[in-house]
């Protein structure tokens, strides 16, 4: 998460592809999963502008994205 008053700049697409690259080089990771609440579309077009792509699932009140990190 990112302080309200640092949003916007940059810093949450930075972070997650720090994290998705760590993920796959570092852990071996061959698939992401992440959720998230359907109405914070900002986080949808992150996740998705980073190739995440919605399962059809729900985790609660949430929903599923997955990223193939092969």
């Amino acid at each position: 998460m990112i302080d309200e008053r640092f949003q916007g700049k940059g810093h949450g697409k930075a972070a997650l592809h720090l994290a998705i690259d760590y993920l796959k080089k570092e852990l071996g990771a061959k698939e992401i999963f992440l959720s998230f609440v359907p109405d914070n579309t900002v986080a949808e077009g992150l996740y998705e502008g980073a190739g995440f792509k919605k399962t059809g699932e729900m985790d609660g009140d949430e929903l599923i994205m997955r990223l193939d990190a092969d």
